[in-house]
């Protein structure tokens, strides 16, 4: 009768979320189901921007420093090359949650915004980020490849953006997981489809469009050289590393058509060796750890929060 009562005090406790030694006693609770609930709300908890906001729980990419990163220099460059007024359509490549695009609506307010994403849940989570913005009756998505994605013949974008999602092998190591796949070149989206699409629906001329994108710095030369091949060139760059003595991790670059004719001259002795363009560079914190003052200001209207000073 006792090892019978036993094993019934046993039973209750692991119904009641005890884990019992034979010899010790209670060791521990098993996780709770309601500890778990909260983290996965946590999870679900949307990006705030200061005219938008984004849920990006279901997208294989998150949002970061690279998509906030692109569309403000984005904004600093049109600026610089006066074309800000002449903005009238935009196409955000493998939009993901959609911050690219809704960043892009927020800059432009006359621009159409049309944006396309292959992965199904990415592309769900996005059309409800539009249909859930100020933005909407401007934002269209397209869930294709953009390999597959078909405009009206004499249609061109003024503005082609894209953070792409691949990786093109610049680690050594990849866990097999959606996030991987995304970022695969042979599996998501190859860079040379990736140019040669976009010379095909950027503006070719009067002005020329702009082709913005985002690539680890360790294959910067190799994306310029693929651009070149589709006849587009560097007009712009930018290399940006996370702290002031770190290297480089990611370079932003604006391509525009080869053939045409700019506002803005650049001299021999202001092109960088390997993008033949200006190039800036940026670290994104101080030496004390906090956002530096160029980090700040190129995301400020953008970030709800005041980023200066943090860390």
């Amino acid at each position: 009768m006792e090892g019978v009562e036993k094993r019934k005090r046993n039973k209750k406790d692991e119904k009641d979320g005890v884990a019992k030694d034979a010899s010790n006693g209670p060791l521990h609770k098993k996780p709770r189901h309601k500890r778990s609930n909260r983290r996965l709300k946590s999870s679900k908890r949307p990006f705030v921007c200061k005219q938008f906001h984004i849920y990006h729980d279901k997208c294989a990419h998150k949002v970061g420093v690279d998509s906030m990163l692109l569309g403000g220099w984005m904004s600093s460059v049109l600026q610089s090359m006066s074309l800000s007024s002449e903005i009238k359509k935009i196409l955000d490549i493998g939009t993901g949650s959609g911050i690219l695009a809704l960043m892009s609506a927020q800059l432009y307010p006359a621009a159409i915004i049309d944006a396309v994403e292959p992965d199904l849940d990415s592309y769900q989570q996005a059309r409800d980020n539009f249909i859930a913005s100020k933005f909407a009756s401007r934002m269209k998505i397209f869930k294709t490849k953009i390999q597959d994605y078909k405009v009206k013949e004499g249609t061109f974008y003024d503005v082609v953006v894209s953070n792409p999602p691949f990786f093109l092998g610049s680690t050594s190591s990849l866990q097999k997981s959606r996030r991987t796949t995304a970022r695969h070149a042979e599996e998501g989206l190859p860079l040379d489809d990736l140019m040669r699409k976009a010379s095909l629906i950027l503006r070719p001329k009067d002005p020329s469009g702009v082709f913005f994108v985002i690539f680890p710095s360790v294959v910067e030369e190799k994306v310029v050289q693929c651009a070149l091949k589709h006849g587009m060139i560097a007009h712009r760059a930018i290399r940006t590393r996370h702290a002031v003595d770190g290297k480089a991790s990611r370079t932003l670059l604006a391509f525009v058509h080869r053939a045409a004719s700019l506002k803005t001259e650049v001299k021999e002795t202001e092109r960088d060796e390997v993008l033949h363009c200006i190039c800036e560079s940026l670290s994104i914190r101080q030496s004390d750890g906090t956002y530096s003052n160029d980090f700040v200001d190129l995301t400020k209207e953008f970030y709800a929060k005041n980023l200066r000073g943090t860390k």
